[in-house]
Formats: structure tokens, C-alpha cells, sequence
């Protein structure tokens, strides 16, 4: 947007180091609002830098930041505000209809899935004018297939994703022991938990239990992502509910073929037959019977 000639700030009320350097490195301010006295405090205090500062539109990301960018327009009107939703919700919660209602101040409604621009039109059909759907970009020079195909010995499965219940991990070493049991030989190198939760802790107690240390490795999050897209047979992701998912579209644009869950947006971008396989997560034996059919072809 600077670059295209806007005038751009970015606004914070956290401390934290928020890109800073990338971001004054390429002349976009950073302005530091600190929340000293309370939400409606701070909210105040943004309203009166917008309109002090005769800001135009504001864009909010993370559920958060809507809010409160929802409570400043209520005090100050005169700029446009996009909200936007960067997460799915695949079931409703009542504590969530407050959100949506205040989405009502908003100008637009900016989901970075059309699974979740889908929820908020069937839930709030009055709101869909407001609402659109803008899916996370993939760096297609980053991302790209290797010039030479991995020489592994057996097939390299890799996921690329946080060690959380949503992704199904438990289903995922049930399946990858059921698939030892027809014999399949393999590997499963997980890149993903940032921290050493407690179902992270019960996912390293059911692949002790189910005897798969030599097949199914969890390791921390990495970031040579495209080097360890390069170095596997297949990539695979199976989580209850996604939105647009980041894993899945790099790995495609890597090259990998892709067995995920049928969910959300991932049958728009996963074509059977063409890019990979779908599976139900929420039942085991259609991993199982994917993941076998997409070893089988691995092998063919």
C-alpha cells in the first residue's frame, strides 16, 4: 500500500515488537497506543488519534483489535472501517453474537477464508452485503516445486501445522499405526508446536504407547518450510475444521500431493484425482484408507 502511494501507519497497543524494523526499514510509521486505563479507555484515545489525524479508512485484524476499532467508530464516525476475521468457526457460541452484532459499525467484513465468509452471510444474512472473502496470498517464489525429485527410502510424509486438538493429531497416530499394521513403510516428520502444551504431551505419550518413535516425529515450528516441502513424498493435514489453510496451499505450490479432511476450503483447492486425496476426520478409517491409497500411488 505505501508503495502504491498511501499515506500508512501502523497502529499497536501492545508493546511488543510488532515487524517494526521491516516496517520503518520501508517508511510506514508505527504509532504506540498504550492500554493504560481500561478498554474504553483506550478506545477513546483511538478515536481521538483518527480523528486528530483525519485518518480515512482503518483496517483491524485479529478479533481483538475488530472490537475495539468497533467502539472507536461508535465515537468517532468519519473514516471507514474494514474488520477482519482470520480464524473459522465451525460451531456458533453465544458469547460470539456481540462480535458479529458490533460488526454492524463496520464498513466491511473481511474473511480470509470463504468457508468463514459463508458462516457469518448464513448466520447474519443481513450483514452480507458488508462481507467478503480475501484468502491468505502464498509467495509463489518462495513456494515452488524442487528442481529434483527427494530420493527417500521409504515415503516422507511432512505436516506443517500447530501441535493443537483442532488438527487432529490423536486421529493422525491412530492411523499411522493402523497403517504399520498392513505393513506400509513410511515416515511422519510434524513441523509445528511452539510450545510444549499438555496435548502436545499426549500426543509424544500415544506415539510412545503405539510404538511409532521410528515413524512419527514432532518437531518444533521451523522456518525453512519450502526446504522440508522439498525434501517429502507427500504432505498431509488432518484437522476437524480449517479455514483457507496456509499449509495446504504452500505445499501444493511446492509440488506435494495433498490428503487432508474434507473441510472448509479444502476441497477448493485439493482436487481427487488430480492433486490428492480428502478424507472425513471425524472418521478414522477413511484416514486410513486415504492415506494407504496415496502411499499405494507413491509407490505405483
Amino acid at each position: 500500500m505505501k508503495n502504491a502511494g498511501h499515506d500508512v501507519e501502523v497502529m499497536k497497543y501492545h508493546h511488543q515488537n510488532f515487524n517494526e524494523d521491516f516496517l520503518q526499514e520501508n517508511g510506514v510509521p508505527v504509532v504506540y497506543i498504550p492500554k493504560n486505563r481500561g478498554t474504553l479507555d483506550l478506545c477513546r484515545r483511538m478515536a481521538d488519534y483518527f480523528r486528530t489525524n483525519r485518518i480515512d479508512v482503518v483496517i483491524s485484524f485479529s478479533i481483538g483489535a475488530n472490537m475495539k476499532a468497533c467502539i472507536a467508530r461508535m465515537m468517532y464516525k468519519d473514516f471507514k472501517l474494514v474488520v477482519s476475521e482470520r480464524n473459522y468457526n465451525h460451531y456458533f457460541y453465544p458469547t460470539e453474537y456481540f462480535r458479529f452484532i458490533a460488526y454492524g459499525k463496520a464498513d466491511k467484513i473481511v474473511s480470509n477464508s470463504h468457508a468463514q465468509n459463508n458462516f457469518i452471510i448464513k448466520k447474519f444474512p443481513s450483514k452480507a452485503p458488508k462481507c467478503q472473502a480475501i484468502v491468505n496470498f502464498v509467495d509463489l517464489v518462495k513456494f515452488q516445486p524442487a528442481q529434483t525429485a527427494p530420493d527417500n527410502e521409504v515415503t516422507h510424509i511432512v505436516t506443517t501445522a500447530r501441535v493443537t486438538k483442532r488438527k487432529n493429531v490423536h486421529g493422525y497416530i491412530a492411523a499411522a499405526r493402523a497403517l504399520v499394521d498392513r505393513g506400509y513403510r513410511f515416515t511422519i516428520d510434524w513441523y509445528g508446536y511452539a510450545r510444549k502444551s499438555k496435548y502436545y504431551y499426549r500426543c509424544m505419550d500415544l506415539i510412545e504407547k503405539n510404538g511409532l518413535q521410528d515413524v512419527f516425529h514432532i518437531h518444533a515450528a521451523a522456518k525453512n518450510v519450502a526446504e522440508i516441502y522439498h525434501s517429502a513424498d507427500l504432505f498431509c493435514l488432518p484437522s476437524f475444521y480449517e479455514g483457507t489453510s496456509n499449509s495446504i496451499c504452500e505445499a501444493i505450490a511446492s509440488g506435494l500431493p495433498v490428503a487432508c479432511s474434507d473441510v472448509s476450503d479444502s476441497g477448493i483447492y485439493v482436487q481427487p484425482g488430480r492433486n490428492g486425496w480428502l478424507f472425513n476426520p471425524e472418521k478414522p478409517q477413511t484416514i486410513v484408507d486415504t492415506l494407504a491409497e496415496a502411499l499405494d500411488a507413491g509407490t505405483e
